[in-house]
């Protein structure tokens, strides 16, 4: 409509002029008639204009009405939109807030999951070391086991010792009952009680120098009667050799007498009668000197037997303590390894529940803006022009939903690291030309080719490869290739990795 008024307006300033210089001209040529020709168009161009001006000034308050009713639908739906501006501040603000606490939370994840690889290094150390101590132990018992069957082998060999030293008492029956019977009951004791075997084997050791004792007393008694009975040997000898020779001369001068005989003979009696009991207390000094010699050995075999009984329980004693100590110590080292295998359990299972929690919040504070993120243009194009933003503002979440798209990925060989590639991208996306560059790459660019940040940015799709960088000249130049081709809106729109070259 305003057209259409502008073009009618310059046709009537066309006639108004022309109608000038035709008037100048008729009355510079005294042509009245023509010049009442002239009042009358000029009178009806005047109409004509009238009923445009009051058809336009119609028009115009139809137009103002609907203007002031489109103000206040505008006013109404700025307020709205105000409204919902500062919903969407609110929201912002809550988002940047759950995005710092998952950045926190990101953080401590990774210092749990480092402390985490360090407690499964050392849950592994420790699990090699309870093997290596396991093994240890079970060797240890093995061990043990065999030294406890020697032992047992061992104690039956002193349980047959003590059974053949039981027959060797029983053989002791060529003794006097006396001696059997305290050789008897001494072993019944020893039986009874290992501990009171020393002080039987005393008592019977005693007992059996008293018995030594007495029969050094009979043997002594036994020598005096053979030095009397030599004695008196000796003197019927000398009688018998006294009497021989009286017998002699007594013959030689006369005839012997039957007295002299049978006193020779009394002497010769008593002679053979001294003889035998000469020998016999021989033998019976023979047979106590030996049955002594056999006893001595008998107490020294007793006092040997004693003190191997002795070392033996002493050896039994100390071996089982030794090995009750070791099992026990053992024990409370696999219980020390099995309460730190427990603590890092529960500390694996207390970190995988953090790894939980987290993702559960991360996905509670994921916005489903996945499509606006992907193409702020369309995002841009969809919004009402009427609708006043702050240009500030407006740029701040352009650059902020577009960083939020971007998904970069740093290369294995560790040249780049996220900050650099923020500083880098950040710089860049102020501008929209670079970011929609980016978008373009992002959408189109293959996957097996590195180009230079900048020249992307600059450039779009016709940057070239930059093996080396020409832009650059060998300093330090940031490269990314695109990680998603043609999958526009994916989770993975707007992934790349980045490396720095020189």
């Amino acid at each position: 409509m305003n057209t259409e008024l502008i073009q009618e307006a310059k046709r009537l300033q066309e006639k108004m002029e022309w109608l000038t210089a035709a008037v100048s001209t008729d009355q510079s040529r005294s042509q009245a008639s023509s010049i009442q020709v002239k009042l009358d168009v000029f009178g009806g161009i005047c109409s004509s204009f009238e009923t445009l001006v009051r058809d336009e000034r119609t028009r115009l308050e139809t137009f103002r009405a609907d203007v002031e009713a489109r103000e206040v639908a505008v006013r109404n739906r700025e307020t709205a939109v105000e409204n919902s501006r500062a919903l969407l501040m609110d929201r912002q603000i809550a988002v940047n807030a759950a995005r710092d606490a998952h950045v926190i939370i990101g953080t401590a994840l990774m210092e749990r999951e480092s402390e985490l690889e360090a407690g499964e290094q050392v849950l592994n150390r420790g699990l090699e070391s309870l093997e290596t101590r396991e093994a240890e132990v079970q060797t240890a018992q093995s061990i043990l086991q065999k030294e406890r069957r020697d032992l047992e082998v061992e104690r039956n060999c002193i349980q047959n010792a003590k059974v053949n030293l039981e027959d060797d008492m029983k053989s002791l029956t060529l003794t006097t009952d006396c001696t059997l019977s305290e050789l008897r009951k001494a072993w019944e004791r020893d039986v009874r009680g290992h501990y009171e075997k020393n002080e039987s084997l005393s008592r019977e050791l005693e007992s059996a120098k008293g018995r030594v004792s007495g029969l050094l007393s009979e043997l002594e008694a036994a020598k005096g009667e053979a030095i009397a009975a030599n004695k008196r040997e000796d003197e019927a000898k000398s009688t018998l050799e006294a009497s021989r020779r009286e017998n002699k001369s007594q013959l030689e001068n006369t005839k012997k007498p039957k007295d002299m005989e049978a006193k020779h003979a009394e002497l010769e009696a008593e002679r053979a009668m001294l003889v035998s009991e000469r020998k016999s207390l021989i033998e019976k000094a023979a047979l106590l000197t030996s049955e002594r010699n056999g006893l001595d050995s008998r107490v020294s075999d007793l006092e040997s037997q004693a003190k191997v009984l002795d070392s033996a329980r002493e050896k039994f004693e100390n071996e089982a303590s030794r090995q009750e100590r070791a099992a026990a110590e053992k024990d409370q080292q696999i219980g020390e390894f099995q309460k730190q295998v427990d603590s890092l359990t529960a500390q694996v299972t207390e970190l995988e529940q953090a790894k939980i929690q987290l993702k559960s919040q991360m996905d509670k504070t994921k916005e489903p803006v996945e499509e606006t993120m992907t193409n702020p243009r369309k995002r841009k194009s969809d919004e009402s022009p009427t609708v006043l933003f702050s240009s500030w503002r407006t740029a701040v979440e352009d650059l902020g939903d577009f960083l939020h798209m971007c998904k970069p990925e740093m290369d294995t060989d560790g040249s780049c690291t996220e900050e650099d590639a923020l500083k880098a991208i950040g710089k860049i996306a102020v501008r929209e030309s670079s970011r929609d560059n980016l978008l373009d790459f992002f959408t189109s660019s293959p996957c097996d080719e590195w180009c230079c940040l900048d020249e992307v940015a600059q450039e779009g799709l016709d940057a070239e490869a930059a093996e080396p960088c020409s832009r650059h000249e060998g300093g330090p130049c940031l490269q990314i290739r695109n990680c998603n081709e043609g999958q526009i809106g994916g989770l993975r729109y707007g992934a790349f990795f980045c490396i720095n070259r020189s």
